[in-house]
């Protein structure tokens, strides 16, 4: 329902662990939220409410990528732009530790090798191919 376009409630799809939650959901939510959370951010000087949005868009990108890696390409691209902007939302309200909380596990993800949210695989690797036009699909 509408309850999704809500940072808050949206944030909590991150924890949805199959594609079958998502089959109601609208596809470009990840991008809505990160889209919303800009405008917020720009528009309205909402940081707050900007960081709500970036956090939101990181956690339903990274869910959809673990669970459908080919379906969410798109989606994946988002992530770390997502969690670096939430950071400076959160750093723009004040909220410095939060905003140095969102850093450090930016940074731990990928000195522990995590740099992308999902390890590519053959499946994933076939639908960015057929998704670029200079790459030719396997």
């Amino acid at each position: 329902g509408a309850e999704v376009l809500d940072p808050a409630t949206a944030a909590e799809l991150g924890d949805v662990g199959e594609i079958a939650a998502y089959d109601r959901l609208p596809y470009g939510l990840a991008a809505y939220h990160f889209f919303r959370a800009i405008y917020a951010r720009l528009a309205k000087n909402d940081a707050h409410r900007a960081a709500l949005g970036f956090h939101a868009a990181a956690r339903i990108a990274l869910a959809g990528g673990k669970v459908a890696p080919a379906k969410f390409v798109e989606a994946l691209s988002l992530v770390w732009i997502a969690r670096q902007q939430e950071g400076l939302a959160w750093a723009a309200t004040g909220n410095n530790a939060r905003a140095l909380l969102v850093f450090d596990e930016i940074l731990a993800a990928h000195a522990a090798g995590n740099g992308l949210p999902v390890r590519p695989d053959d499946e994933l690797a076939r639908a960015v191919a057929q998704n670029r036009a200079d790459v030719a699909p396997a």
